[in-house]
C-alpha cells in the first residue's frame, strides 16, 4: 500500500515538474507572441499610412485627371462622329450631283450630235440654195417678174405687215342678232305656255253627265283641249316674230316647226303632271332651267361643258331649236325633217307614258292629292280617276280566314308604324344634310358646278320619290285593313268587281273592248271605290264595307 502511494506521489511530482516546465514554455511563447503582435501592429500602422497616402493621391489627383481626359475624349469623338455624318451626307449628295451631271452630259452629247447632223443638213441645203440663187441671178427671171425697176418695196412691206387676207363668206346670212336668238326664246315660250296651261286650268276631266268614260278618253279629252290652245299659242308667236322683223327662210316651215315643238312639249308636261302630280310639275321646272344652257340655245354645244355635251341629245329643246333654226336661217340637208321626227318621237313616247302609267299610279295620285288638299299649303285638285281595285289575292286571303288575315296584317302594320317616324325623320335630316354637304363641296372644290347642281337636283327628286313610296305603303296598309271590317257578302262583291276590272284590262290589251265589257269595266271601279271608301256617292244603308271607309282613298 505504502509502495503504491510512494509510486503515485513520485508520478505526481514528475507531473508537477512537467507542468512547471510547460508553464515556463507557455510564458516564453506568450512573450514571443506579444513581441510579434507589437511588430505586426507597427507594420499594419505603417501599411495603413502608406495606403491612405496612396488613396489620397489616387482619388484626389489621378482619377479626376483621368475623368477630365475621358470627357475631352468623348467630346472629341462626338464632334468627329458629327463631322463624319456631314461628310457622308456630302458624299451622297455629291454622288447624286455627279449622276445628274453624267446624265446631263449624255443628253448634251446626244444634243450636240443631233445639232451636228442638223448643221450638216443645213450646210447641204444652203449649198443647194446658193447654187439655185446663183443660177436664178444669172437668168433674166427677176427682170421678167418685177420689171426693169426691180422689187416694189411697198408691196413687200404690205405683205410682211399682213401675210394673210381673211375673206368671210356667210353661208346662212341673218338680218339681225334677234333672228339668231329667236329659236331659243320661242321654244321657251312654248314650254312655259304649255306649263301655265296645266297650272291655270284643271288637269282632271269632270265626267259628270258622261257615262262610261274611260281613262283613255279622259286623258285624250283634256289633252286635245290643251293642244288646241298650244297650237294657237304657237301660231300667234310665229306671226308675232315675223311681224317684228325676224327673218324666215320658209315661213310655212317655221309655223310647222313651232306647232310640232309646242305639241311635243305639251305631251311631256301633261304626261308628267297627270302621272306624278306636283312632283311631275317640279320636274318640268327643272327641265326648262336645264335646257336653257344645255340645248345649244345660247352657244354651240362644243363651247359648253362636258356635262351638257353628254346630255344635250336627250333634251327636246335641242330638236325644237334646231328645227326653227333651219326654218329661219336656211336648210341643211334633211336636218329639218330629222328634228321634227325626234319631236314626234317625244310626243309618242310621253303620250304612251301617260296613258299606260297613269292607271298604275291611280292610288298614289289620289293619296298625294288628298294630302296636298289636307296640308292647305299648295293648290290642288281631286284626282278624278277610278281607284285601283284590291288585289284578288288579298280578297281571297280575307275570305279564307279573316281573323288570321287581320292578325298578320296588323303585325306588319305595327312593324311599319315603328319604322315610319324614323323614316320620316331620316328623310328630313337627309334632305338638309346632303344639300349642305354639296354646298360645302361646291364652295371648296374646283369640280364643275353643273355636276354638283345636277347631283343636288337628283337627290331632291330621289328624296321626294322615297317619301311618296313610304306614304304609299302607309296608305296601302290602311286600305287593306278595311277588308277586315267587311262582311263576306261585301268581299264577294268586291271580288267580282276586281275580276271584272282584270277581264276588261285583258280585253283592252286585245283587238278592242266590246261595249258590254266596256260598260262592266266602267261600273266595276265604282263598286271598288265605294267599298274602299273612296267614292263620292253615299254607300247603301247596311253595307258594312262602304261604312268602313274613311274619306277618299
Amino acid at each position: 500500500m505504502a509502495d503504491t502511494l510512494d509510486e503515485r506521489s513520485d508520478a505526481a511530482a514528475d507531473t508537477l515538474s512537467s507542468l512547471s516546465g510547460l508553464a515556463q514554455r507557455t510564458e516564453d511563447t506568450s512573450g514571443a507572441v506579444g513581441d510579434a503582435a507589437t511588430a505586426l501592429d507597427d507594420a499594419v500602422s505603417g501599411a495603413t499610412g502608406s495606403a491612405g497616402s496612396y488613396a489620397a493621391g489616387l482619388f484626389g489627383t489621378t482619377l479626376p485627371a483621368v475623368d477630365d481626359a475621358l470627357e475631352a475624349l468623348s467630346s472629341t469623338a462626338a464632334a468627329l462622329d458629327a463631322s463624319l455624318g456631314d461628310q457622308r451626307l456630302l458624299v451622297e449628295q455629291t454622288g447624286l450631283v455627279i449622276d445628274q451631271l453624267d446624265a446631263t452630259m449624255d443628253t448634251a452629247r446626244s444634243t450636240v450630235e443631233q445639232t451636228d447632223q442638223l448643221f450638216e443638213g443645213i450646210e447641204s441645203e444652203l449649198g443647194l440654195v446658193y447654187n439655185d440663187v446663183q443660177a436664178f441671178g444669172a437668168s433674166d427671171a427677176l427682170a421678167r417678174l418685177f420689171g426693169a425697176d426691180g422689187l416694189n418695196a411697198e408691196k413687200i412691206a404690205g405683205f410682211m405687215a399682213s401675210p394673210t387676207e381673211v375673206i368671210t363668206e356667210s353661208l346662212y346670212p341673218l338680218n339681225a342678232y334677234g333672228s339668231a336668238m329667236a329659236p331659243l326664246f320661242m321654244n321657251l315660250t312654248f314650254w312655259i305656255g304649255a306649263f301655265m296651261l296645266l297650272v291655270i286650268m284643271r288637269q282632271e276631266v269632270d265626267g259628270e253627265g258622261i257615262e262610261n268614260l274611260t281613262l283613255g278618253q279622259r286623258y285624250w279629252g283634256r289633252f286635245l283641249l290643251l293642244a288646241a290652245m298650244a297650237v294657237l299659242q304657237a301660231v300667234i308667236c310665229c306671226a308675232g316674230v315675223l311681224a317684228i322683223g325676224v327673218q324666215a327662210a320658209s315661213a310655212l316651215a317655221l309655223f310647222a316647226a313651232a306647232v310640232c315643238a309646242s305639241l311635243s312639249y305639251l305631251a311631256i308636261i301633261y304626261a308628267l303632271s297627270v302621272t306624278l302630280q306636283h312632283i311631275g310639275k317640279g320636274i318640268c321646272i327643272i327641265l326648262v332651267f336645264a335646257q336653257i344652257p344645255g340645248a345649244t340655245g345660247l352657244y354651240p354645244i362644243e363651247m359648253t361643258s362636258g356635262f351638257f355635251q353628254a346630255i344635250y341629245p336627250a333634251f327636246p329643246f335641242t330638236y325644237g331649236i334646231g328645227a326653227m333654226r333651219e326654218a329661219i336661217c336656211g336648210f341643211y340637208g334633211a336636218q329639218y325633217a330629222a328634228d321634227l321626227a325626234v319631236l314626234a318621237l317625244f310626243f309618242v313616247a310621253f303620250t304612251a307614258l301617260g296613258l299606260l302609267l297613269r292607271p298604275l299610279m291611280a292610288n298614289v295620285n289620289r293619296m298625294v292629292a288628298r294630302q296636298v288638299r289636307e296640308g292647305g299649303l299648295f293648290n290642288g285638285e281631286d284626282v278624278d280617276i277610278p281607284v285601283r281595285p284590291y288585289r284578288i289575292s288579298q280578297i281571297l286571303r280575307a275570305l279564307a280566314d279573316k281573323d288570321a288575315y287581320g292578325r298578320a296584317l296588323k303585325e306588319r302594320y305595327a312593324r311599319f308604324s315603328r319604322w315610319y317616324p324614323r323614316l320620316m325623320k331620316g328623310a328630313i335630316v337627309a334632305g338638309i344634310a346632303v344639300p349642305v354637304a354639296l354646298a360645302v363641296v361646291f364652295a371648296l372644290t374646283p369640280a364643275e358646278k353643273v355636276w354638283l347642281l345636277t347631283g343636288w337636283l337628283l337627290w331632291m327628286i330621289l328624296l321626294f320619290v322615297a317619301l311618296v313610296v313610304v306614304e304609299s305603303l302607309r296608305f296601302s296598309f290602311e286600305r287593306q285593313m278595311r277588308l277586315e271590317s267587311m262582311s263576306d257578302a261585301s268581299l264577294l262583291d268586291l271580288y267580282d268587281a276586281s275580276v271584272t276590272v282584270a277581264s276588261a284590262a285583258d280585253l283592252d290589251a286585245g283587238a278592242g273592248t266590246p261595249t258590254r265589257g266596256r260598260d262592266a269595266a266602267a261600273a266595276a271601279p265604282k263598286r271598288v271605290a265605294d267599298a274602299d271608301g273612296a267614292g263620292e256617292r253615299p254607300a247603301p244603308e247596311g253595307d258594312a264595307a262602304a261604312k268602313g271607309g274613311e274619306g277618299r282613298g
